[in-house]
């Protein structure tokens, strides 16, 4: 049994309502463990802001990665201008990924945070 503690960031500037996958990470075969996804925007024409934060448990078995129960939410604050802002967090094969969506006519820059802490026979 082995152990892996991993971080990947990455950022993206959404024009408008666009919605684009900003992280993606393989999860290794016969592996389960937590994520911790951390989601920060900021309108780039104000000082508005969004802050994300949500944990989930997932394993890899039989080729493909899943969620294990629900999605859990450490925090979600919006400014009233980015309520519309949006996140998804994907699970597709082997991958995890992590979209956004932008707000109509605002620019927002975004930065992701993926923290892993997985466990298995890799």
């Amino acid at each position: 049994m082995g152990t892996i503690n991993d971080v990947a960031q990455n950022s993206y500037t959404t024009e408008s309502a666009e919605n684009v996958s900003v992280i993606s990470y393989s999860i290794p075969s016969n592996s389960h463990g937590r994520i911790k996804v951390t989601i920060l925007g900021k309108d780039t024409n104000s000082n508005n802001v969004v802050g994300i934060a949500k944990e989930v448990i997932v394993k890899r078995a039989n080729g493909s990665v899943s969620q294990v129960g629900s999605e859990a939410s450490i925090l979600e604050n919006k400014d009233t201008s980015l309520t519309a802002a949006a996140y998804d967090i994907v699970f597709s094969g082997s991958s995890v990924s992590v979209s956004v969506t932008g707000v109509l006519d605002l620019n927002v820059d975004w930065v992701v945070k993926m923290e892993l802490f997985l466990s298995g026979t890799f």
